[in-house]
C-alpha cells in the first residue's frame, strides 16, 4: 500500500489523535520548538524557542520528519498498550 507493506487502519481519529500529541510535543521540542495549542491549527501554533510562530513554509517539514519516525513512538491497536519487542514499525504512507 503506497510502498509500506504495513498499512495504518485509523478506527478511532479521536484517540489516534490523543495517542499522538505528547510524542509530538517532546518531538518539537526536541528540535528546538513547541506547540501551543491555541486554536485546531499547525500553523501559527507551533513556535520557536524565542517564541516566534513558524511560518506555514517551514511547519510542513517538522510535521513530516516526525510521522516518518513514528516507530520510535507510535503503538498499534490498543492505547496506551506497548508495543512488543520485535514489532515491525509502522508507517503512514500519505498517496
Amino acid at each position: 500500500m503506497c510502498g509500506s507493506a504495513t498499512p495504518l487502519i485509523v478506527c478511532e481519529v479521536d484517540a489516534f489523535v490523543l495517542q499522538s500529541i505528547d510524542p509530538f510535543q517532546r518531538f518539537l521540542l526536541s528540535e528546538g520548538h513547541e506547540l501551543l495549542p491555541r486554536s485546531f491549527h499547525l500553523h501559527g501554533n507551533i513556535v520557536s524557542k524565542d517564541g516566534v510562530a513558524l511560518d506555514l513554509i517551514h511547519v510542513r517539514r517538522p510535521v513530516e520528519i516526525f510521522f516518518e519516525r513514528q516507530e520510535e513512538w507510535r503503538y498499534p491497536f490498543f492505547w496506551p498498550q506497548r508495543r512488543p519487542a520485535g514489532s515491525p514499525p509502522l508507517s503512514i504512507s500519505f498517496c
